[in-house]
């Protein structure tokens, strides 16, 4: 009895030692991630700041084109703000914790002002962004959906992303709108290129794991489809993809439609 009272104490300060420690690194990643949120949000926030001013001609007139590109300027700082916060948090996303905005936006609208951004990142590779509407022309007026904008961006920069990144770097990449039924619209990223194979499906959209890809020279950490999953399904839609063999993969969200119809 004395020696199993002295092994079960022992475990027991072993315990809470580690305990200690455990707390102990976690204070001090928030101080880390507190200290880094902050020396990345002031040069961001003078950028955003500075773009700004030159969007108000404070300092003279800018012709059409110097305002579409402080606008994209404007927009990217905007999103890598927001994104940056999210990043930092890490642990609030995965809790579910991350606030989610919704508003009733034209779904057309919210692709124009996502469009450059995307144009920046399929651009690295020279490759070009084919955008296919399968929707009725009568209806695009009404194409209405009550999403978070920029979380809806920030999805669609992953999918897109991921394409440059694990896809064909000679193929274009396509987006596609289609109408899924009388509550979601369809937004799917097409990329040609190696297949997921079947064994790593149930890997794709669990944090840090890159379903089978950790061995390529690719950045990432892989936390951007487990976020993605995250956002979507706070914002009651739908997250997927398929994959073929000498196909290519496509990721799609399934996005809820408002109640609000005429929305131009």
């Amino acid at each position: 009895m004395i020696s199993e009272s002295r092994k079960h104490k022992k475990l027991e300060k072993s315990l809470v030692e580690t305990l200690e420690k455990a707390q102990l690194a976690n204070n001090e990643k928030d101080l880390f991630l507190t200290n880094m949120s902050h020396e990345l949000r002031t040069p961001l926030n003078a950028i955003l700041g500075f773009s700004e001013s030159l969007k108000l001609d404070y300092y003279g007139n800018l012709n059409k084109k110097q305002l579409e590109y402080i606008d994209n300027i404007h927009s990217g700082g905007e999103f890598l703000l927001k994104l940056i916060t999210d990043l930092l948090h890490l642990s609030n996303i995965q809790e579910g914790k991350v606030e989610i905005t919704p508003t009733n936006i034209n779904l057309f609208h919210l692709i124009d002002k996502t469009t450059p951004l995307l144009n920046e990142i399929v651009g690295q590779i020279n490759v070009s962004l084919d955008i296919e509407s399968n929707i009725d022309q009568n209806k695009t007026t009404w194409a209405s959906v009550y999403v978070d904008q920029i979380r809806v961006a920030q999805v669609l920069i992953n999918f897109v992303s991921n394409a440059v990144k694990y896809g064909d770097r000679t193929s274009d990449i396509k987006l596609s709108l289609d109408e899924i039924d009388d509550c979601f619209f369809r937004l799917s990223i097409t990329n040609k290129g190696k297949e997921i194979m079947p064994d790593q499906y149930d890997n794709i959209f669990k944090p840090f794991d890159r379903a089978g890809a950790d061995e390529k020279k690719i950045d990432g950490v892989g936390v951007g489809l487990s976020i993605a999953k995250q956002l979507i399904e706070d914002m009651n839609g739908k997250i997927g993809f398929s994959s073929k063999i000498d196909e290519g993969s496509v990721f799609w969200i399934d996005i809820p439609k408002s109640e609000q119809r005429q929305l131009i």
